[in-house]
């Protein structure tokens, strides 16, 4: 930069756009490592929660019975075998919640796997598995399952991405409006038109957590709304 503020005033002009031009590139080149360097944070701190989470888990599994004991040790006594129960509820629920949304999730990747082999669609079981997986967020597999269709379809013909997407569309007519409303509906004890109610609502204010997290919260809220309700009445 020295070198080039010496050259000549005939060539005061090249001078100026040189160093204006050298500006541009450092500030850009700052901002890009900037990203790069955010990029990386996130990339380790996201590596390290993969990490941690099963180890926690694993110990958390292995030895809950101590967590367990723990916990109820905070409890004072007189409420100890409320919140033990009350526990047992909660605990029973979201097994049964998870147990339901797993049986819905094989069903939709069957029937995806059938429809997409129907029509003749490359890599449909690969396809059908992905929607399998991805159907543990409420409605999301089939979108997932939509967009891989389209692709794999155009790579044969047009007409091949349209039978895909009309066949994923139709499962996600079941799958949105009987299949997992009915399933995860009767899993967790509320009715399915209340389980796609929840959805929507959550969906709508929390994206997809808020779809995730919609029936567990709700079945979770029920179990504790019923249990204050009973022990309001017997204390009457």
């Amino acid at each position: 930069i020295k070198k080039i503020e010496n050259l000549p005033k005939g060539f005061d002009g090249i001078n100026k756009v040189i160093l204006e031009n050298i500006n541009k590139l450092e500030k850009h080149l700052l901002v890009k490592l900037r990203e790069i360097t955010k990029s990386i944070i996130i990339l380790i701190s996201q590596s390290f929660k993969l990490i941690i989470v099963p180890i926690l888990s694993f110990y958390f599994l292995q030895d809950k019975e101590y967590f367990k004991n723990k916990v109820c040790m905070i409890i004072p006594k007189k409420y100890r075998d409320d919140a033990l129960k009350l526990g047992r509820e909660i605990n029973l629920v979201l097994n049964s919640f998870i147990r339901g949304q797993v049986i819905t999730s094989i069903i939709v990747g069957l029937l995806t796997m059938v429809g997409l082999l129907i029509i003749r669609l490359d890599f449909a079981i690969i396809i059908s598995l992905v929607v399998g997986i991805f159907e543990v967020v409420p409605y999301f597999g089939p979108v997932v399952g939509a967009v891989l269709a389209i692709i794999f379809g155009l790579l044969e013909s047009p007409s091949k991405a349209i039978w895909g997407l009309i066949v994923i569309t139709i499962i996600q007519q079941l799958e949105s409006n009987i299949i997992s409303p009915k399933i995860v509906g009767e899993s967790v004890g509320i009715h399915p038109v209340f389980i796609i109610l929840l959805v929507l609502i959550g969906g709508s204010y929390f994206g997809i957590l808020g779809m995730l997290l919609a029936i567990p919260v709700s079945a979770i809220v029920k179990i504790v709304s019923i249990f204050i309700i009973d022990k309001m009445s017997e204390q009457q």
